[in-house]
């Protein structure tokens, strides 16, 4: 197949999935149900679970979310109901992920939130999900909904826009001017490397290589050698686990290591890290040279909280910031409902930002909330990740921080630039 012929493709499977998200918008009334009684409540967690991006929710969203409702359940639940989780695997094709979501909503009619989305399908299922009056939280960075218009659709994470200009500022304020950037294929990945290109070089930064690997392929010798020619100051790179371990382990082989590697959001789980060690020898090795940068709080009053709730889940181990924001955003909904007196969520996402932003009583979990509403106090939520303070397009400004890697395998804060510094450059 020639290229012009795939992008027709492409253009036709675009087209096709944004006529059914028409069909399906227009469709009449609203799936977000008032749960009755003592009947338990229904949140979604739609994500990719499946193929190239699973551990999007896998390791990023669904601990989170397993870990807030736990709290929740251990609080008494949400005005009396215990909460329940459902998984949508939405993968990661808009044409694919229309009927999954058609799908969901006919197995789970009275579904109160939705937590999950990833960057390739929001575009098309957030505006069918907006349209039954379901609210969402997502992690979702696409550029498409930088200025969102829809009002069931929170964002617990500043846009991917966002995101590159903050590595791009961290990167540059390291004194690393001349790079090589490695990104995988996917949308995630490259909806970080599109505004870190530009941002970056509009900053003064050269970039040697943009090099667009496919993911999970036997190897890489090819890009690495290239690198190495070029003798760059360091390497940005965004990729899955699966294909970081080869990466790494093609850099080792050809004598690259020790060039300083800042890794972009994607890079936040232990799951890569972990492939990162095993591929060269060890934390101690990578944490000579690895970085990790994305937005977040080095360290917040909620942190500690969720952190012995991950233990009663997993027994071990530290929640990565996907499970950080999204443990903080189902546990905003859950708020959101308390204070609303209501679990239908054309009623309570207007209570969104009455337990967020910075007024009131501060609460660092769902208990102290609950406790505190039922108190008749005006609350706002500092929780694993810190404040969500969300703007008119319904997502927040945040810190950003790169982080280096101990011999141990954990991470600690080397550089941290200010919510307002990061979005001054939106």
């Amino acid at each position: 197949m020639t290229k012009r012929s795939s992008r027709r493709r492409r253009r036709a499977t675009m087209v096709m999935a944004m006529a059914l998200v028409a069909a399906l918008a227009s469709a009449c009334g609203s799936s977000g149900a008032k749960s009755s009684g003592n009947s338990a409540l229904t949140f979604d967690v739609y994500s990719n679970f499946t193929g190239a991006q699973a551990s999007s929710g896998e390791d990023f969203i669904l601990p989170g979310v397993k870990v807030g409702v736990r709290a929740i359940n251990d609080a008494g639940g949400i005005l009396g109901h215990k909460v329940n989780i459902v998984e949508t695997d939405g993968g990661s094709d808009p044409a694919d992920a229309v009927p999954t979501a058609q799908q969901m909503l006919v197995k789970h009619p009275g579904v109160n939130a939705i937590v999950g989305i990833g960057s390739d399908i929001a575009p098309v299922v957030v505006p069918i999900f907006n349209s039954r009056h379901i609210a969402m939280m997502s992690a979702a960075g696409t550029p498409a909904l930088d200025r969102n218009t829809y009002p069931y659709f929170y964002r617990e994470t500043q846009p991917d826009s966002l995101a590159g200009t903050g590595v791009a500022d961290s990167v540059l304020a390291k004194g690393y001017k001349r790079i090589v950037m490695i990104f995988d294929s996917s949308g995630t990945s490259q909806s970080d490397a599109v505004p870190f290109l530009a941002a970056f070089k509009a900053k003064g930064g050269t970039v040697l290589a943009n090099e667009v690997i496919q993911p999970d392929q036997p190897s890489y010798r090819t890009e690495v050698a290239r690198m190495a020619a070029l003798h760059p100051q360091a390497l940005v790179t965004e990729e899955d686990p699966q294909t970081a371990a080869t990466l790494f382990a093609d850099m080792k082989e050809l004598g690259v290591l020790g060039l300083p590697v800042i890794g972009g959001p994607e890079a936040d789980t232990a799951q890569f890290v972990d492939a990162l060690a095993k591929a060269v020898g060890g934390y101690a090795v990578a944490s000579k040279w690895f970085y990790e940068a994305y937005s977040s709080n080095a360290s917040t009053p909620g942190f500690s909280f969720l952190q012995t709730e991950y233990t009663k889940v997993y027994g071990h181990g530290q929640p990565n910031p996907g499970n950080r924001i999204n443990y903080d955003g189902t546990i905003l909904l859950a708020l959101a409902m308390t204070a609303a007196h209501s679990t239908d969520p054309a009623v309570y996402v207007k209570y969104i930002k009455q337990v967020s932003g910075r007024t009131g009583t501060m609460v660092t979990n769902y208990a102290q909330g609950v406790a505190a509403l039922k108190a008749g106090k005006k609350i706002y939520y500092n929780g694993a990740e810190g404040v969500y303070d969300f703007n008119q397009y319904l997502w927040p400004s945040e810190p950003f921080v790169m982080w280096g890697l101990t011999a141990q395998g954990s991470v600690t804060p080397v550089l941290t630039l200010t919510a307002n510094e990061v979005s001054s450059s939106y």
